[in-house]
């Protein structure tokens, strides 16, 4: 008898463990990868692999190198893999980093890329 309740009070620990940990899974997407940027006349066209179970993408775009919270979103709910940036001043500098979007919620932000139009 001991031994029986033994177990059923393991298999209730067991699956209260269990049910703790669903839905506090992060299933954000994952951060868009090898993004470039291409500098032109008057415009910076972005190119970035596609992220699996990613529904829109976002652009953010600064003036000096720096992590995502220092950029500032530049177009929103896109659902292609490029962006051509044309409200840019040659000469200028401008750093940008991608993320993916999903009904989970929003990825880290790509690596970072620059260019300089022309």
């Amino acid at each position: 008898m001991e031994q029986r309740r033994i177990f059923s009070v393991t298999v209730a620990v067991l699956l209260m463990v269990l049910l703790a940990g669903c839905g506090s899974d992060n299933n954000t997407p994952s951060a868009p990868q090898n993004l470039t940027a291409t500098a032109g006349a008057s415009m910076v066209t972005l190119d970035w692999d596609a992220v699996t179970d990613a529904t829109s993408y976002n652009v953010y775009r600064g003036l000096s190198t720096g992590d995502l919270s220092s950029k500032a979103l530049l177009a929103s709910a896109l659902t292609a893999t490029a962006y051509a940036d044309t409200n840019v001043t040659s000469g200028t500098t401008y750093f940008y980093q991608v993320t993916a979007e999903s009904s989970d919620g929003e990825s880290n932000g790509s690596a970072e890329v620059s260019a300089t139009p022309q």
